[in-house]
């Protein structure tokens, strides 16, 4: 078993090395005409093809803004990031920080914005409570709120959300250079029936979620809350997590 194992992991650093050690891989026996190295290159290809195709699917807009550039500056990433997962929709989680570090500044915002898209899309739909049981609760100010966890909020250029909604449409701009503007707070949330819904909060909103997150009580998050507040405003957000039944009913018994 231990050989088995030995040859896996051997296996696995091949698949992601240039240079292919010959030495290594005369133990594989294609099934067909080719020769070892040249069955491995076959595969090899193909394994590096499904993991660019996997971040085109997550980064869709960053993909189309890279252009000719696309396919050069994802396989430095593949070569650079193996992935660490059988499941393929797990890879590409680093490549915001990898184009920070190449200088692509606002699209490195735009990957984080897609992969915050992503990790939504794919999480379970909410099954926290309704606005009707959120009505029976008494002193609900008071009692412990959980909120669904895959309910997020992503800081981003004021423009962001903008080049997104375009870029679904086959509509593109140019990219602000301003990449220090300060950063708008965006909710990302699913309904219960399903969908991502993008909300661009005013930084009161982001106040009072975080709050509850971190106060665990709607009364500890609101005190916190300048006096001069919209009351609206407050409102407004509080009748959408619980349109959408973002709150979790394990924390709060009616």
């Amino acid at each position: 078993m231990d050989s088995f194992f030995s040859f896996q992991h051997q296996f696995a650093q091949q698949i992601n090395n240039e240079e292919l050690d010959r030495h290594e891989l005369q133990f594989m026996r294609p099934i067909g005409p080719l020769a070892p190295l040249e069955a491995f290159r076959v595969y090899q290809e193909d394994y590096q093809a499904r993991l660019e195709g996997a971040l085109v699917d997550t980064y869709r807009v960053v993909s189309l803004y890279l252009g000719d550039q696309q396919h050069s500056l994802f396989q430095e990433f593949i070569r650079s990031h193996p992935s660490q997962s059988f499941d393929l929709g797990d890879y590409g989680g680093d490549l915001p920080n990898f184009l920070s570090h190449k200088n692509y500044a606002i699209l490195s915002q735009m990957a984080k914005f897609e992969w915050t898209f992503y990790q939504v899309f794919n999480a379970p739909a909410p099954k926290g409570m309704t606005a009707q049981q959120l009505s029976q609760v008494t002193n609900l100010p008071n009692r412990p709120l959980s909120l669904w966890p895959y309910a997020v909020i992503f800081y981003g250029h004021p423009q962001v959300l903008r080049i997104w909604e375009l870029a679904q449409e086959e509509k593109f701009i140019d990219l602000p250079h301003d990449n220090e503007q300060e950063k708008h707070p965006y909710f990302f949330y699913q309904s219960p029936d399903g969908g991502v819904h993008i909300f661009e909060m005013v930084p009161t909103q982001a106040q009072i979620w975080n709050n509850i997150l971190a106060n665990g009580t709607l009364e500890a998050a609101l005190s916190d809350l300048n006096d001069d507040t919209d009351p609206k405003l407050v409102q407004s957000f509080c009748a959408l997590i619980s349109r959408h039944q973002l709150i979790n009913p394990m924390h709060v018994e009616s």
